[in-house]
């Protein structure tokens, strides 16, 4: 027997049916809704270029477990390509995407979210064998099969192997050197290049919020590091925008032109690794790493998990004598949720944060959010753009020894912030 989805009542309704999903583990997605209190873990799926492509998200212990694509998917293209954009969330899952409505049947692809490889199966959500069991199948061993594994340490493993190529060969064309001074010059320049592909990815960074800019990139955003003139734009506009303290870069009294034309003048390829970040190729024009990766969906709390590995790997003795050590962004999630429910009802929106020894934010990022999610509970409404920089500069609190790690820990927050914003334009109104 098979069913029309078409024609039910309430298609998504009856699909959770058919898999037997629990109604109040269920987050509904509609864009219209704008960023709330229920569904604000998935504010990248609500905003930006991918806004509507997942309709509805089936959780287990507040983290997903499948993702119902939009009806209107016509192509399985389509559905790869969702699948490997959701990859990036870094959460363990799968994508249903029901086949065409044309079809008149209750058939459905199975998608796992991969950044490796996405893998499909067909399945039929009318037969009982099929549809009740995925829930069960993923519950019960999606995590441990070797051939789909553990999406956050991939994506992690994906950005770290990224950012390490860049950083060796910014390095090695630029002159910088392995010494101190160097390599947080290092970090401030990728966390500048990554910074303008968060904002490009997300639709920040436009024709429309830049126009004189982009006229400078002649049009392309992804020439935003291409060369020195385009360089120092982007960082003037960066500085204009946000805040000139934003992964200061050592000037030394130069312009941005002038700086950028030094670098240049060790190796015209000196700013090369940062155009990798922005047009995501590699030396060569190949697209191994970076094209995976899309900062739209990628979790801000990710970034700090790249400092630290950069900090053991460049110097794992110093990294051990300051105490820089990686917690997963699941693990710090878990302790944050278990601290505000050991707060006294009704004062959670108030709290305060300290974390003095705070590294590239993980745990204050994951506490912004949490923070905002509770004014929305107290409130009745997700806090604006003014709200959402009085719970920064008021209620969160962070201290570390190291300067590499307080500049990402701003990079951290900058970003929450801006993710966490219901209406993120113009650029100017989220200036820090």
């Amino acid at each position: 027997m098979t069913i029309s989805i078409e024609t039910a009542e309430d298609p998504l309704n009856t699909v959770l049916n058919l898999i037997g999903a629990v109604q109040d583990r269920v987050v509904r997605l509609a864009p219209e809704d704008g960023i709330t209190a229920a569904n604000f873990e998935y504010s990248d799926l609500i905003q930006g270029s991918h806004s509507g492509a997942v309709q509805a998200v089936v959780e287990k212990d507040g983290s997903p477990l499948l993702y119902i694509a939009r009806s209107g998917i016509r192509s399985v293209d389509e559905e790869r390509e969702l699948a490997s954009l959701l990859a990036n969330r870094g959460e363990t899952a799968l994508l249903l995407s029901m086949l065409p409505a044309s079809a008149k049947t209750s058939k459905a692809h199975i998608w796992h979210c991969s950044l490796d490889k996405a893998a499909s199966q067909e399945v039929d959500l009318a037969n009982p064998m099929n549809a009740r069991t995925i829930l069960g199948d993923m519950q019960g061993g999606m995590w441990a099969d070797p051939t789909f594994g553990y999406q956050e340490q991939r994506l992690r493993d994906l950005l770290v192997t990224s950012v390490r190529q860049v950083a060796g060969s910014l390095c090695q064309n630029s002159g910088l050197k392995d010494n101190d001074a160097d390599q947080l010059e290092v970090l401030g320049l990728i966390g500048r290049a990554l910074f303008a592909r968060f904002l490009l990815d997300r639709g920040i960074l436009s024709k429309a919020s830049a126009p004189a800019l982009w006229n400078i990139l002649d049009g392309d955003g992804a020439a935003a590091f291409a060369s020195s003139t385009q360089a120092a734009a982007t960082c003037e506009w960066l500085d204009d925008t946000f805040n000139g303290e934003f992964m200061p870069l050592p000037l030394n009294g130069k312009t941005y032109d002038a700086y950028f034309a030094s670098l240049q003048r060790h190796s015209k390829q000196a700013l090369d690794p940062l155009g990798w970040i922005m047009s995501r190729t590699d030396a060569h024009g190949q697209m191994p790493l970076w094209e995976r990766l899309d900062f739209s969906h990628i979790p801000v709390g990710t970034l700090s998990e790249v400092y630290e590995d950069y900090a053991h790997h460049r110097s794992p003795e110093k990294a051990k004598e300051a105490s820089v050590h990686f917690t997963p962004r699941h693990i710090a999630r878990m302790m944050v949720r278990q601290a505000f429910a050991g707060l006294e009802k009704g004062s959670a929106a108030d709290a305060r944060l300290l974390d003095p020894a705070a590294g590239a934010a993980v745990f204050l990022g994951l506490g912004f959010r949490e923070l905002a999610h509770q004014y929305a509970l107290a409130h009745g409404c997700w806090p604006n753009t003014k709200q959402l920089r009085s719970i920064l500069y008021g209620q969160l609190q962070g201290m570390d020894i190291n300067p590499a790690a307080l500049n990402l820990a701003a990079l951290t927050l900058y970003l929450t912030a801006i993710e966490l914003d219901n209406d993120p334009l113009p650029p100017k109104k989220l200036k820090f």
